[in-house]
């Protein structure tokens, strides 16, 4: 009798630990013993908590998993914007989850450009992120005040001579472009 009270305070324990309708990124983790029995046995679990508690997840979900296993996999996954998660990596699963959640589109926009988990951190991000803007105009004002011109202090006669978009190809030989939701975001080669 303790055994299926035992049993039914980790269901309740795991059911707590579910994640269904987040805003965070998630991963849904599956028993491979019930996989391979042509079931599904799984929770979607936030990926931005620290990799020890979603180990302790899944470590849980084993242990209630009617058909045993100590394999698992990641057979999904949310808000990561397409990044391929083929790892069990679960520090690099959750210090990108963290960054998805810090830096918002910009981090989004990057992951769209490397692809896949192995290719992306933090440090990557941060050393190559640059800037994001919705008009290429804006950007080169953007730039130029950023290297001391102060464009609408310049005489009209200076603003109308900048060709914009001469300067932008000059700059973009430094930055590739990532498009997301309208907006490009540039980074350093």
């Amino acid at each position: 009798m303790n055994t299926k009270i035992a049993s039914q305070e980790k269901l309740n324990q795991l059911d707590l630990l579910r994640c269904d309708n987040s805003s965070n990124p998630t991963i849904y983790i599956e028993s491979l013993a019930s996989y391979n029995a042509g079931t599904r046995w799984g929770i979607w679990i936030d990926a931005t908590q620290d990799s020890a508690n979603i180990q302790e997840a899944i470590d849980l979900l084993l242990e209630c998993c009617p058909y045993g296993g100590e394999d698992w996999s990641i057979h999904g996954s949310s808000n990561f914007n397409g990044l391929t998660l083929n790892s069990h990596d679960l520090d690099s699963i959750s210090e990108i989850a963290n960054a998805i959640d810090e830096y918002g589109d910009s981090f989004l926009a990057y992951l769209a450009s490397v692809g896949f988990l192995s290719n992306a951190s933090v440090d990557d991000y941060q050393d190559r992120y640059y800037s994001c803007y919705d008009d290429q105009e804006d950007f080169v004002i953007e730039y130029l005040e950023s290297c001391c011109v102060i464009y609408n202090k310049l005489p009209d006669i200076i603003k109308n001579s900048i060709d914009f978009d001469q300067i932008y190809d000059q700059l973009s030989y430094d930055f590739y472009e990532q498009e997301y939701k309208g907006t490009t975001y540039l980074f350093f080669h």
